[in-house]
């Protein structure tokens, strides 16, 4: 199937048009497009969707709307509504955007609104509206350790059973969040629940990753290298991942670790690097003298993964990371935390109730990894990445496997399901 995609457009708040007559009218709502996994993931959907209906992609804000950021198809709306650091300026942005979501709504007639992220989810229901209201949801509420404290009850507790229960369907990236937005959450049975997987273009991705670095950085790659990729956040583990590797580094000398992502946690992990006795450097002209490398934001990370030994994804939890199957199509081999929940899925893992194993679990794919934070976990991850970087044979194995397994996403297979929900009564 070939999907031609609309030229992207930019909407005053007073418009009123539509761009294809006999479509859809989809409005898509998401916090902002900076250049995570979920916007991503959102501007992708944007563009299939785009191909047959009416979108319009509108953040709180255009701040976030940088010329970097991942391109979107259909319409740009920006709602020109920022948040202050107090809680009454909070309150005010969360009510002026609920009112300026309804009367968008209204005004360009919508039929369906799609929301990403938790934020987006709450102004798509409050809006109100004869739409149809789905929630994307990807990513575990149950084992999110970023929702805590007075506002993580309430949100536990009172917005997500409430309001997920009024959406008219619910989308996630995987069963298991599926089934605890049900069984601990008590979202209501009368939601239309249904999982879909990311999809990726594999062949033009591995096109894309073949692609040489800048600079002349193949020299980072003489030397067996572990990579990873993601927002340098604290809830994707890179902490652990550090401390794996400076007992990697004992026994070998010539191993490097390569982070690609910039983010808060940064000059944490540059802290940690000093206290495990880790060179380290994000210059570039110290990329190859140092054991880990900082290489911060870059426009084509398939590139990098695709010339490193191994790939290490170490989070806590996941919903359906783009990194990790990105790393699987620029055949790189994948050692993975069995987080909470995607990572099991993608890897076709056996069926395992909880996340509390302690060994290594060597699939067809890849590995699957007890989290870095439970017991022992750190000597288990250390001698199961000294053990790939010493072991081409079964790299080459996986490797092969993998691509295999991560070509079952395809756009193909993905897309239909994503049009019998927008298009079902």
């Amino acid at each position: 199937m070939a999907f031609v995609l609309p030229h992207q457009m930019a909407l005053p708040l007073h418009a009123d048009f539509c761009l294809m007559a006999g479509s859809k009218n989809i409005l898509m709502l998401i916090p902002n497009l900076g250049f995570g996994g979920a916007e991503k993931s959102f501007a992708k959907l944007s563009h299939l969707l785009a191909a047959k209906h009416n979108v319009y992609v509108a953040v709180f804000n255009k701040d976030s709307y940088t010329k970097e950021s991942y391109p979107h198809g259909g319409t740009f709306i920006d709602l020109e509504i920022t948040t202050g650091n107090s809680i009454l300026k909070k309150a005010k942005a969360f009510f002026d955007r609920i009112k300026k979501v309804k009367a968008l709504k209204k005004r360009l007639r919508i039929d369906v609104t799609i929301s990403f992220l938790e934020g987006a989810d709450y102004i798509n229901i409050l809006a109100g509206g004869k739409d149809k209201k789905i929630l994307s949801i990807r990513g575990s509420k149950t084992y999110d350790r970023n929702i805590i404290g007075i506002s993580g009850w309430l949100r536990k507790r009172i917005l997500i059973p409430y309001l997920y229960s009024k959406a008219d369907a619910i989308v996630t990236v995987n069963k298991g969040i599926s089934e605890e937005l049900k069984n601990d959450f008590g979202v209501s049975n009368n939601v239309h629940f249904t999982e879909i997987f990311n999809y990726y273009d594999v062949e033009a991705m591995q096109q894309t990753a073949s692609q040489p670095l800048p600079q002349n950085f193949d020299d980072l790659f003489q030397q067996p290298a572990i990579i990873s990729h993601g927002r340098l956040s604290h809830e994707k583990g890179f902490q652990y991942l550090l401390q794996a590797f400076a007992q990697i580094k004992k026994q070998n000398k010539n191993a490097r670790l390569i982070l690609v992502g910039d983010g808060p946690y940064k000059q944490t992990l540059l802290a940690l690097c000093e206290e495990y006795q880790l060179t380290n450097s994000s210059v570039w002209d110290e990329a190859n003298r140092v054991d880990v490398f900082f290489a911060g934001y870059q426009s084509n990370p398939l590139s990098w993964l695709s010339k490193a030994t191994v790939f290490a994804l170490p989070s806590f939890t996941e919903g359906f990371p783009n990194a990790l199957a990105e790393a699987m199509i620029a055949g790189v081999t994948v050692v993975v935390s069995d987080c909470p929940w995607g990572p099991r899925d993608i890897l076709n893992g056996k069926p395992l109730k909880g996340f509390q194993f302690q060994d290594a679990e060597y699939t067809e794919n890849g590995v699957l990894l007890p989290m870095l934070d439970q017991e022992n976990a750190i000597d288990t991850w250390s001698k199961t990445l000294a053990k790939l970087l010493n072991d081409e044979i079964l790299r080459g194995k996986m490797k092969k496997n993998a691509l295999q397994r991560i070509s079952t996403f395809s756009l193909n297979n993905i897309a239909d399901k994503w049009y019998q929900i927008v298009d079902g009564n």
